[in-house]
């Protein structure tokens, strides 16, 4: 299992970068990888995901859910991961945005991915997009 963590500071207030986080079916917009996000229901997702060549699809599990401070989940069924995104107010119009992630690769492919730092540079250039697209739509905003 591998362990990831990756902090951000965005320029946009703790309660938009919280509600963008958390409208799921958006995060193929801004992670690359995630190709689609489907609601199953009030704390279930599915996932369609293509990484290192491979397509995988995943459940998961929304199992910490706090407003404007975290949202936390584990896969049900697929590949095995689960993780914690943080929002901490740097002040009025600054979020420090921390994802922290638990990762099992399954397959020769992933675990390569994995070994040669794939992984980690994936979800480093996927806040990095969080943080672009996050500013770049509030700025059309206002």
């Amino acid at each position: 299992m591998s362990s990831i963590t990756e902090v951000v500071d965005v320029n946009v207030p703790v309660y938009i970068a919280y509600g963008r986080w958390a409208q799921f079916e958006t995060y193929p917009q801004f992670l690359s990888g995630v190709r689609e996000v489907r609601r199953l229901d009030d704390s279930h997702l599915h996932f369609v995901v293509h990484l290192a060549g491979v397509t995988r699809e995943f459940d998961a599990n929304i199992i910490d859910l706090h407003p404007y401070q975290r949202l936390g989940w584990h896969s049900d069924s697929g590949p095995e991961n689960a993780g914690v995104i943080t929002f901490r107010p740097i002040d009025n119009t600054h979020t420090r945005v921390t994802a922290h992630i638990d990762i099992d690769p399954t397959g020769f492919v992933e675990n390569l991915a994995d070994k040669l730092g794939y992984l980690n540079h994936l979800v480093h250039s996927n806040m990095a997009q969080f943080k672009q697209f996050i500013e770049e739509s509030t700025q059309t905003r206002r």
